[in-house]
């Protein structure tokens, strides 16, 4: 079981971890991606302080509990939170291969879009706002990086 501070706090290092991966991102690609990693980046750093606001106003009552079940999602956002050379990301991030970071990028924003679908199905009111903000960007996220990786297929 995870309070809502601790969901909160994962969140938080989500997104920041997805600024820093961008950041990374954006130094192995051409100019074109490159704008576009560090546009996700400052996105990312956005969310971050969108999720810090919401952590000091957990006290408004915003939930239906202060207890959340286990997240099914949480293994995969503690692997990709991970930065040490094995983990998955940073083999993408360090490969020469554009096609393979753009998926890994993808993969990501999957995983952190599911993960705050679970926080959603335990939220009311002003959370429910704000997680499916999130999780609209998330998807743009998604989107804009399956268009690039479709744009690099046709070069």
């Amino acid at each position: 079981m995870f309070s809502w501070k601790e969901v909160v706090n994962m969140a938080v290092k989500v997104e920041d971890d997805g600024s820093r991966i961008y950041l990374m991102a954006s130094k192995r690609v051409n100019s074109r991606l490159r704008s576009l990693f560090e546009m996700l980046a400052e996105e990312e750093i956005r969310h971050r302080k969108i999720f810090e606001q919401f952590g000091k106003n957990l006290e408004k009552g915003d939930f239906t509990s202060n207890q959340l079940p286990t997240i099914p999602y949480s293994g995969e956002i503690v692997q990709l939170s991970l930065f040490s050379e094995k983990s998955p990301i940073m083999k993408a991030i360090a490969s020469a291969d554009i096609a393979e970071i753009l998926n890994h990028c993808i993969d990501f924003e999957i995983t952190t879009y599911n993960f705050y679908k679970t926080l959603l199905d335990s939220s009311t009111g002003d959370a429910i706002k704000i997680i499916n903000k999130i999780m609209n960007e998330e998807k743009k996220h998604e989107m804009m990086l399956r268009e690039a990786l479709d744009e690099l297929k046709k070069d």
